[in-house]
């Protein structure tokens, strides 16, 4: 597996996940991280955040499109 970064933490699960669909729409992949039990378990989430994964090589480009949301 290639090595992945933390790009963005979000407080909740869904907006990182729309992050992540503008990434992809951008070229970039990525996956998102949160100990919510698949979202099954909402409130689970509070205690944490959602990662947002990406490649490293990809950290640069993906901060400059994330940077105002």
């Amino acid at each position: 597996m290639e090595d992945l970064v933390t790009v963005k933490e979000f407080l909740k699960r869904h907006e990182a996940e729309m992050a992540r669909d503008l990434l992809w729409r951008n070229g970039i992949e990525g996956v998102v991280v949160a100990d919510d039990c698949g979202g099954c378990r909402p409130h689970m989430l509070y205690a944490q955040t959602a990662k947002l994964l990406i490649k490293k090589e990809d950290l640069t480009k993906a901060q400059e499109i994330l940077r105002d949301i």
